[in-house]
Order: C-alpha cells, then structure tokens, then sequence
C-alpha cells in the first residue's frame, strides 16, 4: 500500500515538471505546419486553375497564432472508520479502516493558427494572372490586359521575360485519382481533378512548387507602390506630333516616411535649429544721431536754406 502511494506521488509531481517541455515540442511542431498550409493553398488553387481558368485564387496568410499548454494534477484520499464490523465481515474483505486514493491527472492542450484573407482586389488580380500564367493559361486575355508587365512591376523585375524564374512551369503534373502516386510529396483536389508533386520531377519538382509559393505569399502580402508618369510630347510647327517621352518616377514613400520621422524625434534639426533666432529689438529705445541718420528717409529732409 505505501508503495503505490509512493508511485502516484511521483508521478503527479512529474507531471507538472514536463509542463515546459511538452509547450516547446508542441511549439516547434505547430510552427512547422506553416510551410504545408501555404503549400496545400498553392496546390489546391493549380488544381482548381487546370480545372476552370477563369477563376478567383483562394489564398489566406498565416498571421498569428498561440500554443498553450496547461497540466493539473490533484490527489486526494478519503479514510473510513467501521468498528462494529463483525469478525466474519471483516474476514469477508470489509477491514475495520479502509482509506481510498483519488488522484487525478488533466492536461489541456490548446494550438491556433489565426488566417488573413487576402481580399483586395489588385492583389487578387495579381495572383490570378500568375496562376494562370503558370498553368500555361493565356495572361493576355481581355480580362487580364498586360498580366506579364503588372507580374512584372508587381515582383520588382526589369522585363516581363525573367518570370520563368519565379514563376516556373511544368513542376506539377495533373489527372484523375487513380493516376496519383503513393510517393507524391503533396496532392491537390478540386472536385474531379487532381494535381500532385514529385519530389523530382525535372525540371523543376519541388522546387518549383517553392518558388511558386514565395511568388504567391509575395504577392499576397505586397503593396505595389504607384508609379507618376511625366509624358513630353514634341509637336512641329505645323501642330504634328514628332514623338513623345515618357518618364517615370517612383515615389520612394519608405525614405520619405522615415526622415519626417527622423525631423520630428530631432529638436535640434530642421530649419529652426540651423538658422538661429535674431534678437528682439526695442522700438522705443532711443536711437543715436548715427542711427537717426540711417534710417530710411532720414536723407529726404533736408533744411531749407535762409
């Protein structure tokens, strides 16, 4: 008896030691479920473009999250006292003291992960003519004007021609369910199609379906700063248009917003603090005959000869 009272002592004071061990593996395993949810968002949505290209991408950002992890552990122990137990009762198994144990071992796990929708409709667009452009849809359609130059502008690129380097082709393959291998690294469905990816699939595999994804989380999470255009048109005597010129200026809005942040935490700068103040001058003091001589108008009053 006193040896397994001695056993659920020890393990209900073990119990609440291991509290910050099991929130850390907890910890690390929630966070690396990060990486498979933008991945499964990716390939549900190539998925869903192989089947209908003309949709809208479904895409939502990780943007918070907790792990909590709470032990509880209580003992108790309740005794009976029965002294006019007869002597057949007690040889029956009824003792004259019994005490009964009560321990008690509760953990309560909680994980979250908190998702932003991503519901503008410039970003929305932008992902559009991506997945589109990926699964060899036409970006150029009427309802996607110049899909390759916003792609373009949107991911800071020279020339819309470098896209084959965040946005890679040919890494997915697609078909019915029967047709999915058991070694695929991640399946996508919408409705009757399939989507999957090969760990290496040439040219690309995986590691295009890395790129895609940084490209998508990129643009989800981007705000594409506006560009003014100068335009100079050249006209002839005649009032002809010779030519034009077009130039464009981005306003460089970080740079801004951080030196009119830096003016105002320092005092000491800013016109103020360069150009110090000129002292006040008393109007009604008297001036000097030299001063009264400077004055302006001083030399209009002249005496007027005898």
């Amino acid at each position: 008896m006193r040896l397994w009272l001695m056993i659920w002592i020890v393990l209900i004071a073990c119990c609440g030691c291991r509290t910050h061990l099991s929130l850390r593996n907890h910890t690390i395993q929630t966070a690396s479920t990060i990486a498979d949810l933008h991945y499964q968002q990716v390939i549900d949505n190539i998925a869903r473009y192989v089947e209908i290209p003309s949709t809208v991408p479904s895409i939502a950002i990780v943007n918070n999250g907790t792990v909590s992890v709470t032990d509880q552990s209580t003992f108790g122990a309740a005794g009976t006292h029965a002294p006019t137990l007869t002597t057949v009762d007690q040889i029956g198994g009824f003792p004259i003291f019994s005490l009964f144990l009560n321990p008690n071992v509760a953990r309560g796990l909680a994980e979250n992960w908190t998702l932003a929708p991503v519901t503008d409709n410039d970003k929305l667009r932008r992902m559009r003519c991506a997945f589109q452009y990926v699964v060899n849809q036409d970006a150029g359609s009427e309802e996607c004007v110049d899909c390759q130059e916003w792609l373009a502008e949107a991911l800071a690129l020279d020339e819309a021609e470098k896209l084959d380097r965040d946005l890679p082709r040919g890494w997915f393959c697609a078909g019915c369910k029967r047709e999915v291998p058991k070694d695929a690294c991640f399946v996508g469905r919408y409705r009757d199609r399939f989507v999957w990816v090969m760990p290496w699939v040439m040219p690309w595999g995986m590691d295009g379906l890395s790129r895609f994804t940084l490209t998508v989380l990129e643009l989800a999470t981007t705000d594409v700063t506006p560009k003014n255009r100068i335009v100079v048109r050249h006209y002839d005597a005649e009032d002809n248009l010779e030519g034009k010129e077009i130039t464009t200026i981005e306003a460089d809005t970080e740079n801004m917003r951080r030196s009119s942040s830096e003016t105002a935490s320092d005092p000491t700068s800013g016109p103020s603090a360069a150009s110090p103040r000129s002292p006040k001058l008393n109007r009604n003091a008297p001036l000097s005959p030299k001063q009264q001589r400077r004055r302006p108008g001083a030399g209009s009053l002249m005496t007027p000869r005898l």
